[in-house]
């Protein structure tokens, strides 16, 4: 492994002369990406004199994630940090160059990346790049370039990357490897326990309880997998959301997710086998059509499709949902079982209790 001094001060040659740096993340940032951003601002801001912002694309919708945007008092999101200059460096966290999931200009090369994810063949040409596949959560990675630089983490910054590293890797139970156990108890002593409280238990909006809803209403459960897509989300954040639910169903171990947000249909696929390869199906899924990306266990990615008539928005949901019940050794299937019996409320709790 190499050294963390060694590789921070590849870092900041690779920004010298700069005097601002903006740092980007995914868009519709998760936990991860922001809690990453958040600390490399900070670090940079302890080791060298560029001066720093954070900007990234889509929404924040979440109420996790918009509980955490306002704990560590993110500002609004100003579109001139995107806007290249010869004194404007750029890196990238949570996401790599020209992946389709970030708003980073096509005309513009990052001089840093951090990232979790497999290397793309454009970070190699990054001055700087530090990918670890190995690592469950970017945060991570940049909290041992905090330790390596000797940086003070106060108790909102080492709540956030706790956050952080414990959603990326559901509790250190899903692809956590040693280095992020290792850094989430160097943090909890110093996290604020009421305010990561209120980052995992947070209070969410009606709208949360709609979707949910509407999940279960177009949910289907075909032996080991179960899924589900939405017609129409108000923020692509809880179509992984919904995967994360539905995986918990006691007899599955696939799970995947659809939404539609504007002229996309945002996937998600969680799965408990670990042998797993979410990120391979996923780009399959996708094809040409869209982009994706993720881990052997987690993967997310979009279609562009344009504008669709709802009976074409359903067609192509299900397609893609029989097309994954194949990938994961359910070939054949034409029909989607659905999750729900279609009964009133009130036929189906009597006839759980009848059979009770």
């Amino acid at each position: 492994m190499p050294d963390f001094s060694e590789q921070l001060e590849k870092m900041l040659e690779a920004l010298h002369g700069f005097k601002r740096l903006t740092i980007v993340t995914h868009d519709h940032p998760d936990p991860d990406a922001l809690a990453s951003a958040v600390g490399l601002r900070h670090l940079l801001h302890v080791t060298s004199q560029v001066s720093c912002s954070i900007a990234f694309g889509g929404t924040v919708g979440r109420p996790e994630n918009r509980a955490l945007v306002r704990m560590m008092k993110l500002p609004a999101f100003n579109p001139k940090a995107l806007v290249p200059t010869e004194a404007r460096a750029f890196a990238l966290v949570d996401t790599q160059p020209r992946v389709g999931n970030n708003s980073l200009p096509e005309t513009a090369l990052p001089r840093v990346v951090i990232d979790h994810h497999p290397l793309r063949r454009q970070t190699k040409q990054v001055p700087f790049h530090d990918i670890r596949i190995d690592y469950g959560a970017t945060a991570t990675l940049v909290s041992d370039y905090l330790v390596a630089a000797r940086a003070p983490i106060d108790g909102r910054l080492a709540t956030a990357l706790c956050y952080a590293i414990s959603s990326e890797t559901q509790n250190l139970g899903r692809e956590a490897a040693p280095a992020d156990i290792a850094a989430y108890t160097r943090l909890f002593p110093i996290a604020n326990k009421r305010e990561l409280a209120k980052l995992v238990t947070p209070k969410r909006p009606r709208a949360f309880y709609r979707d949910v809803a509407r999940a279960l209403h177009h949910g289907f459960l075909y032996r080991n997998v179960i899924g589900t897509w939405l017609a129409a989300v108000d923020h692509p954040d809880i179509v992984p959301q919904l995967a994360d639910f539905l995986l918990r169903h006691e007899r599955v171990s696939w799970s995947i997710g659809l939404g539609y947000y504007g002229p996309r249909l945002h996937l998600s696929i969680r799965t408990t086998q670990t042998q797993a390869h979410c990120h391979r199906m996923i780009r399959e899924l996708v094809g040409k059509s869209g982009k994706a990306g993720g881990h052997g266990m987690i993967a997310g990615g979009f279609i562009d499709c344009g504008e669709l008539e709802p009976a074409d928005k359903k067609q192509l949901a299900e397609g893609v949902l029989l097309k994954f019940l194949g990938m994961v050794g359910h070939k054949g299937v034409e029909t989607l079982p659905p999750l729900l019996p279609a009964k009133p409320p009130e036929q189906v709790a009597e006839s759980a209790a009848a059979e009770s």
